[in-house]
């Protein structure tokens, strides 16, 4: 990947674009492998849990003095992380309606 990236930023920007067939045979080294996008995934998934921990923790956690969690701390806990991941899909779906383009209209 690296010979071909570097090859690319020596080119002028108006010899070679992304839409001409030409060019095409630029990104062909530059495909996202399975492990790469598994990885990315998976990045996303901790970055996810990570960000709903700390929203969570902040939002029902108040008392540090006991160990376990009472009942409220458990019920809002519980509310928020269903919440969090709900919002999260919501969002998720938005923007793939978005990167998709608008509706084709028959």
């Amino acid at each position: 990947m690296g010979a071909s990236f570097s090859s690319r930023l020596g080119s002028s920007p108006s010899s070679s674009s992304p839409s001409s067939s030409s060019s095409s045979s630029l990104y062909a080294s530059d495909r996202i492998t399975p492990q790469v996008a598994a990885l990315a995934e998976l990045q996303g998934f901790a970055d996810t849990v990570s960000r709903c921990i700390g929203a969570c923790y902040t939002r029902c956690l108040h008392k540090h003095a006991e160990v376990a969690l009472d009942v409220s701390e458990m019920s809002c806990t519980d509310r928020c992380v269903a919440k969090y991941f709900q919002v999260h899909a919501l969002v998720g779906e938005s923007m793939k309606a978005l990167a998709s383009g608008p509706p084709e209209e028959n």
